[in-house]
């Protein structure tokens, strides 16, 4: 192994699309693909409850009987998966264990392990402990979001950065708030931001005109509380325009349910629509015939799926969070609302489908936002290699 030579990386995660339609842990697929560039990628991830695999890149490691394997890859992630069912906290040690072996298995041929998210850390960094393997983890909008509110979370998270060589947070808002809770680690906690494909065919579309019968509104996560859907069909239900909206929410999750119920209870079937899991590429698309992005969540870090609403020159309306607040400039590249509070989501919706210059305005402004801050995924790549240099052992 050469000095200052990250010839091999292995990139831990606990999501990463396994399959063509999978769309689990698609930023860390992107990530994964711009740095592919610099050095050799192995991905170590949990397997699903299927049996297929798009990469031999890929190390999906077993960790319970093929049905049984529903920790990871499904809405929600492990939260997720706990709030289907308390039993499959049951799978844990065989997960984490499974992970350990595989990386320490993989840790003596690589010169750095890149985990993502917190516990994956804390497992990489004991390992890169032990081998005297360089090893970072990135740390997302989830681990920071539980910080506030779990004990247990603020220590899987302080033994992270102590393990860590380097510790990176995606927005400037959780790089404030890690080092304000580890202050002596302060010179090994950096940011990165993730970036954004560009769009392909040319320049974005920017909406200038909207269809006579309807003004197409579209929002995309997983259906979880911390995304608040409710917030938005309640703001378009009460909306003195709701007969000539319509609202696409890609996604899945625990909440789906309780969602669809409030559809019903507010006589919005035929103008709301829970379009479930959609590929990447289609979620693009959706995009592209869009009027207007709502991003209605209640903690983010740095959200991918702002940054290609925004990419693509859809008008974009968001919560007033951190994270956000570092992308969006109220009036100016979007429009903020105070989280929650579905009586000003209306009105703001309301205000951009009666005024289509100010749409054209926000889209115009969120590409630039885009460009000039250069947040694509060949400069995460390109500063992800840079940070491999400084460290690799």
């Amino acid at each position: 192994m050469s000095k200052n030579s990250p010839d091999r990386v292995a990139l831990v995660s606990t999501s990463y699309p396994l399959t063509n339609s999978d769309i689990s842990g698609t930023f860390v697929l992107k990530l994964a693909q711009a740095l592919s560039e610099y050095t050799s990628i192995t991905v170590i991830t949990p397997a699903d409850d299927k049996d297929e695999c798009i990469s031999n890149s890929i190390i999906d490691f077993r960790y319970a009987p093929r049905k049984l394997q529903v920790l990871a890859h499904q809405p929600g992630g492990i939260p997720g998966a706990l709030n289907r069912s308390k039993w499959n906290a049951l799978l844990f040690p065989f997960f984490f264990l499974s992970m350990a072996a595989n990386v320490l298995r993989v840790a003596f041929r690589v010169d750095v392990i890149h985990a993502n998210w917190s516990i994956t850390g804390v497992i990489c960094g004991l390992i890169g402990k032990l081998t005297n393997t360089a090893c970072i983890t990135t740390l997302r909008g989830e681990d920071v979001a539980r910080l506030k509110h779990s004990a247990l979370s603020r220590w899987i998270a302080g033994l992270c950065v102590i393990l860590n060589d380097t510790t990176v947070c995606v927005s400037v808002s959780m790089l404030k708030t890690v080092v304000d809770l580890w202050p002596r680690y302060k010179h090994k906690i950096l940011h990165i931001p993730n970036g954004v494909d560009v769009p392909r065919g040319g320049e974005p579309i920017h909406k200038s005109k909207r269809d006579k019968q309807e003004f197409r509104i579209l929002a995309v996560g997983s259906l979880i509380p911390r995304k608040d859907f409710a917030t938005l069909i309640r703001a378009v239900s009460e909306s003195n325009q709701k007969k000539n909206i319509s609202v696409k929410i890609i996604g899945d999750g625990f909440e789906k349910l309780m969602l669809e119920k409030l559809i019903r209870d507010s006589n919005m079937e035929d103008r709301i629509n829970l379009a479930g899991v959609l590929q990447h590429d289609e979620v693009l698309e959706q995009m592209r015939r869009s009027d207007l992005f709502i991003l209605t969540s209640r903690s983010e870090g740095r959200p991918n799926v702002l940054l290609e609403a925004m990419a693509t020159g859809l008008p974009v309306i968001c919560s007033d969070i951190e994270g956000v607040r570092e992308l969006i400039d109220n009036n100016q590249n979007g429009l903020l609302f105070e989280k929650g509070n579905h009586i000003e989501l209306t009105q703001k919706i309301e205000f951009l489908l009666s005024d289509s210059k100010q749409r054209v305005n926000l889209g115009i402004n969120a590409t630039k936002k885009i460009s000039e801050s250069g947040l694509t995924w060949q400069s995460s790549a390109e500063q992800y290699f840079q940070l491999y240099k400084r460290i690799v052992k």
